[in-house]
């Protein structure tokens, strides 16, 4: 095989929002409920604008981020 045959990228879903900037989202275990009430106004306006964002998911608030 040569080289440039393993650049390819297999992705599902729409390939274009990796042409725009990225956000990483991370937050804690434990969040205070004004940081809570501010991360989904965040995450809202992030959807609303068409941010991609990036994240493990892996936090009861990353996950709820990724279900608005």
């Amino acid at each position: 095989m040569k080289a440039e045959e393993f650049l390819r990228i297999l992705t599902i879903g729409n390939r274009d929002l990796l042409e725009k900037p990225l956000l990483g989202l991370f937050c804690s275990g434990k969040c205070p409920g004004d940081a809570i009430l501010k991360t989904y106004d965040l995450a809202r306006g992030l959807r609303e604008a068409e941010v991609p964002v990036v994240s493990g998911f892996h936090s009861a608030m990353e996950r709820e981020c990724l279900e608005l």
